[in-house]
């Protein structure tokens, strides 16, 4: 039962890295189109 819980952890840490980046980016995606619009 410990391996599954550890092994959670691990996809749950994976995943919740992979949604940070992934907003991250998005958000400087769209900052990085409204500079490029204006200019």
């Amino acid at each position: 039962m410990q391996f599954y819980s550890v092994k959670m952890k691990e996809v749950g840490n994976r995943f919740f890295s992979f949604l940070l980046m992934h907003s991250f980016l998005s958000h400087f995606g769209i900052l990085h189109g409204e500079k490029k619009r204006r200019s």
